[in-house]
């Protein structure tokens, strides 16, 4: 991720990186090492380009994931499933 500018905590990511889910709406998975990621909820707001610009959620130089979102999603939702009360 980077910052749109200099003096501005807004990030640019790829559109591409944000997925919605049915709990709690847009997010991105920030990569915590050795193959584990972390749902961080976002606040977007619309660019140009093939990107999107957050306001909130994830700090400038965190490593968010950009591709094999629909893996990360499907465990998402498994794990969401798993903590829900029966």
């Amino acid at each position: 991720m980077k910052p749109a500018a200099a003096t501005d905590s807004i990030a640019s990511v790829p559109a591409a990186a944000v997925v919605r889910l049915p709990i709690g709406g847009d997010a991105v998975f920030v990569a915590m090492g050795e193959g584990r990621f972390d749902v961080r909820w976002v606040w977007v707001v619309p660019s140009e380009g093939g990107r999107v610009l957050l306001r909130s959620g994830v700090t400038s130089g965190v490593r968010i994931a950009t591709s094999g979102m629909s893996v990360l999603v499907a465990a998402a939702r498994d794990s969401l499933s798993r903590l829900s009360p029966r």
